[in-house]
């Protein structure tokens, strides 16, 4: 009997719906990143490394029960790497800033389907391990859409938060300096390589409302 007991205990908090979501609440939002490609030519065996991280926070503001807007400042780091005859290393690394809407459905128990759309500047520069070579200043606009991102709720204050970034909707526009512009529209179908104002392959974080 005790063992039903203990059994239906843990059925019930597991399936306990808590409330994070609530209009007039203040949240703030902090998320690490990471993501790594390999790329190898089968015509040089060339291979071609990819890493980036980043790392994000934000506050925002419940509209209502379904709508939060906020604010956010982050920092991104991507290296890519290129083993051939010469080997050549080139990270940039951009400090972003923008604004962010998500929206919260309900799914079962503490878990909330939580997609976010953003709207961000970036600045930074591009440096590359070569002898007296020199920094290229950037500065990115984007703009996009993260529908595969969850929230776990554990009380009323705190969340744990994922996003998969493996249907994303982005829009680049990069100005490199002394080198022209980039512009560039993403569906994503696997992880990110590129700068996307915040985005890698996963982003793990958490959530705290006041």
């Amino acid at each position: 009997m005790k063992r039903i007991k203990i059994l239906v205990i843990a059925v019930l908090a597991l399936t306990a719906t808590t409330t994070f979501a609530q209009q007039g609440k203040i949240w703030v939002d902090g998320n690490l990143g990471f993501g790594m490609t390999k790329e190898t030519s089968e015509f040089t065996d060339n291979e071609e490394k990819t890493s980036n991280f980043d790392i994000l926070v934000s506050g925002n503001y419940m509209l209502n029960e379904k709508f939060s807007l906020g604010a956010f400042l982050g920092y991104e780091t991507a290296t890519q790497k290129t083993e051939e005859t010469l080997n050549v290393e080139e990270t940039e690394s951009i400090l972003f800033f923008g604004v962010q809407s998500y929206y919260f459905k309900h799914l079962c128990g503490k878990l909330y389907w939580t997609p976010r759309a953003y709207f961000g500047l970036g600045f930074g520069t591009i440096s590359y391990d070569i002898p007296n070579a020199e920094d290229i200043d950037v500065t990115y606009l984007g703009v996009g859409i993260e529908p595969l991102t969850f929230r776990y709720v554990c009380n009323s204050h705190l969340a744990f938060t994922a996003s998969l970034h493996l249907a994303d909707i982005t829009f680049t526009n990069a100005d490199v300096k002394d080198f022209g512009t980039n512009t560039a529209f993403n569906f994503t179908l696997g992880n990110l390589n590129e700068f996307a104002l915040g985005e890698t392959g996963v982003t793990l974080g958490f959530a705290y409302t006041f």
